[in-house]
């Protein structure tokens, strides 16, 4: 899932006034929310999230997670044979 600004992320509830500004000591005002979308898009199936970095305006993040299945599933309905596109 890709959230390209902190205005995507604050659309579904993240508070981006102190994104990039907190110490490590104060981890714990951030990471809930991070924690809960990252395993939100998880349950949904993405195989990672693209998020802004917070030190630095012109990067991304790219987390992956490693645990997702990554083939598609594919069921096959109705079998029409060889099809003739000509």
């Amino acid at each position: 899932m890709r959230f390209p600004d902190l205005e995507a992320l604050s659309a579904i509830g993240f508070d981006a006034a102190s994104y990039g500004h907190l110490s490590y000591l104060e981890r714990k005002r951030e990471y809930p929310r991070s924690q809960e979308i990252a395993e939100a898009c998880a349950f949904l199936g993405a195989d990672g999230l693209w998020v802004p970095s917070a030190r630095d305006p012109a990067s991304n993040n790219l987390i992956v997670f490693c645990e997702q299945e990554t083939r598609i599933a594919k069921d096959i309905v109705r079998g029409h044979g060889v099809v003739d596109f000509d």
